[in-house]
């Protein structure tokens, strides 16, 4: 009896200490997220650049597990792994969710954050010589407060007429002045045209100005046509 006795309370000890270790462990799992957050809410992209795209929850302590979807033209993206990569024109979003399971109390926490896709392409219109005008503009380069005329080589800068690329602006000197210059073909007068910037770093599409094309020359060497943007954040 006595030998009975000892193996039932060996017993009751080891399965009080499994229970706290698993409550525990169980508690520690439930930490349930605030929120989270998307490194990117709103982008613009060129067909066949690519984003890196994460989310972190807070607090940072959460355990939680990751889900990614997208919706909407899902044809003009593929997400994979972190790395967006844009294919086709179109508008679409992903959503990432952070879901954490209580255990304990047999419940799921999850919250979630949505990004702003627009996919677009700037296909290159006829050859300069098919137009019968030509439109210049001569200008400077500033996006959120920074003169940019001198990293063009890293945008793409164009002149759009119906999202038909007319011209790509050419980095010039002229008396140890930088500047930007379009050659805007159209074929008649009173064409409009918007010129706008791509940065591929910031994945942002802006938008400088629309001109009338109507063969005149805008800005000059002394007198250059300032060209400013600014991001939507």
């Amino acid at each position: 009896m006595k030998l009975i006795r000892n193996i039932w309370l060996l017993l009751m000890v080891l399965l009080t200490s499994s229970c706290g270790e698993l409550f525990n462990l169980n508690e520690n799992e439930a930490n349930p997220p605030d929120g989270v957050v998307m490194s990117h809410h709103d982008i613009d992209i060129i067909v066949g650049d690519s984003v890196f795209i994460e989310a972190k929850t807070y607090p940072d302590t959460a355990v939680v597990s990751y889900r990614w979807s997208q919706s909407g033209q899902t044809n003009s993206g593929r997400l994979v792994g972190n790395w967006l990569y844009a294919v086709a024109p179109g508008e679409f979003y992903v959503k990432v969710e952070a879901e954490n399971i209580d255990l304990v109390n047999d419940s799921t926490y999850s919250v979630s954050d949505v990004c702003r896709v627009n996919v677009f392409d700037w296909s290159i219109g006829p050859d300069q010589s098919d137009y019968l005008y030509e439109t210049i503009v001569y200008a400077s380069l500033e996006i959120d407060d920074v003169d940019i005329t001198n990293a063009i080589d890293n945008l793409q800068v164009v002149a759009l007429v119906k999202d038909e690329v007319r011209a790509r602006a050419e980095m010039k000197e002229a008396y140890g002045v930088n500047y930007i210059q379009f050659r805007i073909g159209s074929y008649w007068p009173g064409e409009k045209a918007t010129l706008e910037c791509y940065h591929p770093e910031l994945h942002q599409r802006f938008v400088f100005k629309e001109i009338t094309l109507s063969g005149a020359t805008y800005g000059s060497l002394s007198d250059l046509v300032k060209l400013v943007g600014y991001s939507k954040d």
